[in-house]
């Protein structure tokens, strides 16, 4: 309630790249009215399969480690592309807004 959710913004900091995989992938498909109950009930439809095939990846990220990305996760499809080998992902990520009253700045992990 203290926050603007419209303007969110994702951030993750790679501690570590795992040995394949891993990427931000980010899709030509913007989070929308429809789809705002999917993260609170799970994906029993299979909506995100279904972005997913009629989508297209429109940007790849794939940082080193002691990287930060902030980009719009609240408004943009996006997923993490599937990790392999025996190295793990491991990254520190939250979320960054602007509040309700003017002049504040949230940030929650």
């Amino acid at each position: 309630h203290q926050v603007i959710r419209k303007n969110d913004f994702s951030f993750f900091i790679v501690l570590q790249k795992p040995e394949q995989g891993g990427e931000l992938c980010l899709f030509d498909e913007l989070w929308n009215e429809k789809n705002e109950g999917f993260y609170e009930i799970g994906d029993t439809n299979n909506y995100s399969e279904q972005i997913e095939l009629k989508s297209n990846i429109n940007l790849q990220i794939n940082p080193p480690a002691g990287s930060i990305v902030v980009f719009s996760g609240g408004d943009i499809w996006h997923k993490i592309s599937k990790i392999g080998g025996q190295k793990s992902r491991i990254t520190l990520g939250g979320f960054i807004s602007s509040g309700i009253e003017k002049n504040r700045i949230f940030m929650w992990a």
